[in-house]
């Protein structure tokens, strides 16, 4: 069996930026999903199809340049 502390920490690697880091949480972006650091983040208006409403959300600097 594996050790009784729990789960490893696995790092992760921001797209942006290649910040590599096991000590922080990683974030997502909200339209590519793909992991990036809290400084490459920024707050968007992201419309919802589902409701017709548009939501904050947290979207990375490459996916805010193309909106």
């Amino acid at each position: 069996m594996g050790p009784s502390s729990g789960m490893q920490r696995s790092p992760w690697l921001c797209h942006i930026c290649d910040f590599k880091s096991d000590a922080t949480e990683s974030r997502t972006c909200a339209i590519c999903y793909r992991t990036t650091c809290a400084l490459h983040l920024r707050p968007a208006s992201i419309y919802n199809a589902g409701n017709g409403l548009y939501e904050t959300a947290e979207v990375c600097v490459s996916c805010g340049a193309t909106r």
